[in-house]
């Protein structure tokens, strides 16, 4: 495949200066991280020779070019090459006549979308508190009436991370191990784990197959640890995936369905949240899902201010091209409405943009093509002006280090790899690093009135733009990067507790003026229950469009089970014509409130059913017999390609979670037990009575019953050792 094409600079390098014999671009970040003597992995594109065709049924699809793509660590000879060539790096590279213009870029991190967490409060007092956004969007009715609950969808989640061992999350089982040893939960709600950052295989785990890094837990149980297995060593320390996860997936044990979705089949990514590894996440789990043969819906809680938030980033263009039918991602639209992120409008002349550096800084500034706008910055009692083609260094004084760039090195340059689309854009960057407490003052001329806009795409909280100058700053064009795409959707935030109805604050706008609308719906985001970060004792309250996302994904899952070929298209339009609209929204679609609020009781019912196509499946059992503290039972396993659950036998036992592995403990076997896949299929299974001893099993048995089968056991070895030790002595 040419994605995996490997024809890249960094396999031609010379340390010598020579002729170069085709453009190369640099991320002017890229730049200053080498000035600083920090290597790191960069992102490599090269043009190829055609366009990519539309995939699947994307709402506005223009003729995006092919482009190779590798993220590629840099050779050392070539690193102090480009900082000592920092001027003029293209002279560390060569090449042969007629190759494609290059694009060397640092790969931006994305942030999670929660305003705060709220300090925990006790689980009693909470549970009608939980339950206020989900019955606010009508999603119990919703699954009542059109008896969905997404048990025929995936729903993928990249986030920080996921406890997936949670009460709130697990699924119960009910055999003879729970009658005798309390063992009520077994498989988690998230069939799939992939940790990104974790390399810790001596756990018996690896990295999925596919990729080469992290590691992957398949349908991690809370059993394994009672039967000395090893158990999915992944955790959540920040807390913001669970939390997001949570809105959709949980469930109570006496209240029953809180989440959105609740018997989805979830995949989770825990993400170092850097572009690339979130195409990455993205690829696995529909992927995944192309193999369970179910449609999916990702929800990304994350987001970032990279590129003209128009769709056509370098990620953005990534992320489309998976999109399709039963393929959809749903995307925060960010918290920035009142951050001061963001600059914009028709100007001419010279105008001044006034950015408060307060840490590491990055600003970009997107013009119309062959604007003719040059720059000028003054920063830390230097000055520098540059126009279209041109950088220059600020600052170079040990790690403080500041750039002014017009090089097109803002994000994917496609005016310099000879495309050109009617809202074609140039970028210029400024960026500064370690340099605190300082004011740069950013000088546009401007030659005729034309549209600028500029964002702070580094973390707001470091830098933001000032009222001093003659660009101040607005709430409009805040959406979040992805979901500034036309073929993703964004979900705003609106609150549901102290302003009941009103948009929240932070919520992003989109543009006044724009081809498509953002965000394109809200969702209840303040203030939202959901799971702790350590324990079950207590739950959460968080706001933010990381919490109103999640809403809509769940929903969007509800409409997969109902019509599993459903493409972002759909999606969209279906969610816009069934929003609910009132004093607060407005009566038309604008760029707060999108197309309105989600209801998905009117949203479902926009959906036309579509009956899925049921596939081939295999399903094989085992009978043994096994003893565990001192007792015998009849162990029936059975197993499938396909992931499926166990709902009933004879004696009412059952294992409600998805896994294409099930093994329950009986006091004797059942003549049939019912199995249900994911598809909705119910097959009965016939059980012939049978089975051979495998021994005694190796269980870490836990609680009050096994305490006595368990020292007895420890017991029985300790005597064998002893006879053994004395026969030995004696022979001695």
């Amino acid at each position: 495949m040419i994605f995996f094409k490997a024809v890249f600079i960094l396999f031609f390098y010379s340390l010598e200066a020579h002729e170069v014999n085709t453009k190369i671009i640099f991320d002017p970040l890229f730049i200053m991280q080498t000035l600083k003597g920090e290597k790191k992995k960069v992102w490599i594109t090269e043009k190829m020779n055609s366009s990519f065709p539309k995939i699947g049924d994307l709402t506005f699809s223009p003729q995006f070019p092919l482009f190779i793509l590798e993220e590629k660590e840099i050779e050392d000879g070539l690193f102090h090459c480009i900082k000592k060539e920092i001027k003029s790096p293209q002279n560390c590279f060569k090449y042969t006549k007629g190759e494609e213009p290059i694009y060397i870029r640092l790969p931006r991190k994305l942030r999670p979308l929660a305003e705060e967490f709220t300090t925990p409060q006790e689980i009693k007092r909470l549970l009608t508190k939980i339950k206020e956004s989900s019955s606010e969007i009508g999603a119990k009715e919703a699954r009542d009436v059109f008896r969905v609950s997404g048990k025929s969808a995936i729903v993928g989640i990249i986030d920080t991370g996921i406890r997936w061992k949670s009460d709130f999350i697990t699924y119960k089982i009910r055999d003879s191990i729970t009658r005798d040893f309390g063992s009520s939960k077994n498989f988690s709600k998230m069939v799939l784990i992939w940790d990104q950052e974790s390399e810790n295989y001596e756990s018996g785990f690896t990295y999925p197959s596919g990729f080469t890094y992290g590691l992957e837990c398949k349908f991690p149980s809370r059993r394994d640890s009672f039967f000395g297995k090893n158990e999915c060593p992944h955790s959540d320390s920040e807390g913001h995936g669970s939390h997001i996860t949570g809105i959709i997936a949980m469930e109570e044990e006496n209240s029953g369905e809180i989440g959105v979705s609740p018997e989805s089949l979830f995949i989770f990514v825990a993400s170092s949240m850097y572009e690339p590894d979130v195409i990455e996440a993205v690829k696995y789990i529909f992927s995944r899902a192309d193999e369970f043969g179910l449609p999916a819906v990702i929800n990304i809680s994350l987001g970032g201010h990279f590129g003209p938030h128009d769709g056509t980033s370098l990620f953005e263009i990534e992320l489309r091209k998976f999109l399709g039918k039963g393929k959809i991602i749903v995307a925060a639209a960010g918290n920035e409405a009142n951050k001061n992120i963001h600059v914009g409008g028709k100007f001419s002349g010279t105008v001044s943009a006034v950015v408060d550096v307060r840490g590491d800084c990055e600003v970009q500034f997107w013009f119309p093509l062959d604007s003719g706008i040059s720059l000028k910055v003054d920063f830390f009692g230097n000055s520098a002006e540059v126009k279209k083609g041109e950088r220059q260094i600020l600052v170079n004084s040990g790690s403080k280090i500041a750039i002014v760039d017009f090089g097109g090195g803002a994000d994917f340059p496609f005016q310099y790899l000879g495309y050109s689309f009617s809202n074609s854009k140039e970028g210029a960057v400024f960026a500064s690093s370690e340099i605190l407490g300082h004011q740069a003052v950013i000088w546009l001329n401007i030659p005729g009135q034309k549209r600028i806009d500029g964002w702070i795409s580094s973390d707001p909280s470091e830098c933001s733009f000032l009222n001093q100058g003659d660009l101040k700053p607005i709430p409009e064009g805040t959406i979040s990067v992805p979901g500034t795409s036309p073929d993703i959707i964004a979900v705003g935030s609106y609150d549901i507790s102290q302003e009941k109805g009103n948009l929240s604050k932070f919520s992003s706008w989109g543009f006044e003026e724009s081809e498509f609308i953002k965000p394109n719906i809200v969702a209840p985001g303040e203030i939202i229950y959901s799971l702790c970060p350590n324990d079950d004792n207590y739950l959460c309250g968080g706001r933010g469009t990381s919490q109103s996302t999640p809403h809509v994904s769940g929903a969007v899952a509800l409409a997969l089970e109902r019509n599993p070929s459903l493409t972002p298209s759909d999606v969209i339009q279906a969610l816009c014509s069934s929003a609910k609209k009132d004093d607060f929204t407005g009566y038309e679609i604008n760029n707060k409130w999108g197309c309105g609020k989600l209801y998905i009781p009117s949203f479902l019912s926009s959906i036309t059913p579509q009956s899925k196509t049921q596939r081939q499946k295999d399903i094989n059992y085992e009978t043994v017999y096994e003893k565990i503290g001192g007792k015998r039972y009849a162990v029936l396993s059975i197993n499938s390609q396909i992931p499926f659950r166990v709902i009933s036998s004879e004696s009412q036992y059952y294992d409600m979670g998805w896994s294409t592995k099930h093994k329950l403990y009986f006091d004797s076997f059942p003549k049939s037990i019912e199995v249900e896949f994911v598809d909705g299929e119910i097959k009965k299974l016939d059980i012939k009575a049978g089975g051979t001893d495998v021994g005694t099993c190796g269980c870490f048995v836990s609680g009050e019953n096994a305490l006595p089968a368990f020292a007895i056991q420890i017991l029985l070895i300790f005597l064998a050792s002893r006879v053994i030790m004395i026969l030995f002595e004696r022979r001695i």
